[in-house]
């Protein structure tokens, strides 16, 4: 019965959701932009100092773009009703890229601050796998990007469009 209030809440009250979602989906705009400047930045040669704190906090900020991106989803018809399983198919470029950006986002990290920073640009296998980091990370941004202007949708917010 409250889930059904909280339903009909949102479809009477549209501009308290949009605002909610408006704030979320800027805090999601914000870390990955945030994210694209570490990337940047840990590219670059630095101090293995700065290294470890750099991909210390890239790591958690991935975690907050996923838990922001939870939070984008709290509203849904599906999350509210727990059909997880259709909303993560809605939902699959994120779904799919977020464990693979993450995986590989850290493994590089780890490269960078075990490897030899003068010499780790001059090896095939380095500049091999940050060009492929680079693609899987633009692959990203954007299943993350698609994913928040897909939540957009009213069929994500309506108990009809699923049940009938």
């Amino acid at each position: 019965q409250a889930q059904l209030q909280k339903i009909t809440i949102l479809v009477k009250h549209p501009s308290r959701h949009m605002a909610t979602y408006i704030f979320k989906a800027r805090l999601l705009i914000v870390l990955l932009i945030f994210d694209i400047c570490v990337n940047a930045f840990l590219a670059f040669k630095s101090t293995q100092n700065i290294r470890i704190v750099f991909s210390i906090v890239q790591a958690i900020v991935l975690l907050l773009i996923l838990f922001c991106m939870f939070l984008l989803m709290w509203n849904t018809f599906l999350f509210s009703y727990g059909l997880l399983g259709s909303l993560f198919h809605e939902m699959k470029s994120f779904v799919v890229m977020f464990p693979i950006y993450f995986i590989t986002t850290n493994a590089l990290n780890i490269w960078r601050m075990i490897g030899d920073s003068d010499q780790l640009w001059f090896t095939s296998h380095y500049n091999a796998s940050f060009s492929i980091h680079s693609i899987i990370a633009s692959l990203f941004y954007a299943a993350s990007f698609g994913t928040a202007l897909h939540l957009t949708s009213p069929k994500l917010y309506s108990e009809e469009k699923w049940f009938n």
